[in-house]
Order: C-alpha cells, then sequence, then structure tokens
C-alpha cells in the first residue's frame, strides 16, 4: 500500500469525500542588473540582507476519496517587498528578526486568504 492509498482509506473511514495535500517553499528574491530580473532561492531561515522580494508558492493535489482520480494545480504565487527597519536603533537583530517573521506571516495570510477563495470556486 502507498502513502495515498493509506490516505484514501485512513479518508474512507473517516466518511471524507475528498483529501487536499498541499505542499509550500517561501522564496527570496534578489535583482539581478545583468539578467535585468530577480533570482529566486528557496529560503533557509536566513538574515535577509540583499534580498528584495519574498514569495510563497504553493502546489496543490485534491484527490476524490471513493474514486482515486486527483487533480492538481497551483495558485497564484504572492510576492511582497521587504521591508528593513530602520537603522539606528537598540537591538537591530532582534528588530530584523521580528519585522521579517512579520513580513512572512503577513504575506502567508494573503496566500492562504486567496487560495481558500480559489478552491471554492473550484471546486463548490
Amino acid at each position: 500500500m502507498n502513502w495515498m492509498q493509506a490516505l484514501r482509506y485512513i479518508a474512507a473511514k473517516g466518511h471524507q469525500k475528498a483529501i487536499i495535500v498541499y505542499q509550500d517553499t517561501l522564496q527570496t528574491g534578489k535583482y539581478d542588473p545583468v539578467l535585468k530580473s530577480t533570482v529566486w532561492s528557496d529560503y533557509k531561515n536566513e538574515k535577509l540582507t540583499d534580498t528584495t522580494s519574498l514569495r510563497y508558492l504553493v502546489r496543490f493535489i485534491l484527490v476524490d476519496v471513493a474514486t482515486g482520480e486527483w487533480a492538481t494545480w497551483s495558485p497564484v504565487n504572492y510576492e511582497s517587498r521587504v521591508i528593513f527597519p530602520q537603522t539606528g536603533k537598540k537591538d537591530t537583530s532582534t528588530t530584523e528578526v521580528t519585522a521579517t517573521e512579520q513580513q512572512i506571516t503577513q504575506l502567508k495570510q494573503r496566500t492562504y486568504a486567496a487560495i481558500v477563495k480559489d478552491m471554492v470556486n473550484r471546486y463548490q
């Protein structure tokens, strides 16, 4: 039994009609003047020093429990500019971490809200 069969079996025992599986990735973007575009890489909980943008990518699989049929999609990706705290304040490292966490949380919240709307429109 593979993992999808196991998920379908558990969902069927719980009288569920569908399963939603998702994969998310937070990425940082740096503008490359030579390429004249933003170069994206996965965020690894590092300090954002020369990063200009953040984006949150989400991919979904929706599985019908009864038939095993499935559909995948990636909703619109949301990006935000990184806003650094003003310099000259005390304990800037803590301020930067808090500001980064807040920006990431806001980006995720916007993305999740859009995903829910998209999912309802697609599968209502």
